[in-house]
């Protein structure tokens, strides 16, 4: 557990992840949709690299 840099939803704890995947572009998009549905992200991004 880490403190968050800012309080998000009232959290000011959290843990944070980082995790190096390969998708196809098309994969992105339903990938967020499921991370934003799921109750434990409480943010994510992507970056192209």
């Amino acid at each position: 557990m880490r403190k968050l840099a800012y309080p998000i939803n009232f959290k000011t704890e959290g843990f944070y992840v980082l995790m190096n995947v390969e998708l196809d572009p098309a994969e992105v998009d339903p990938m967020a949709k499921l991370m934003n549905i799921t109750e434990g992200i409480v943010r994510q991004i992507f970056v192209r690299k």
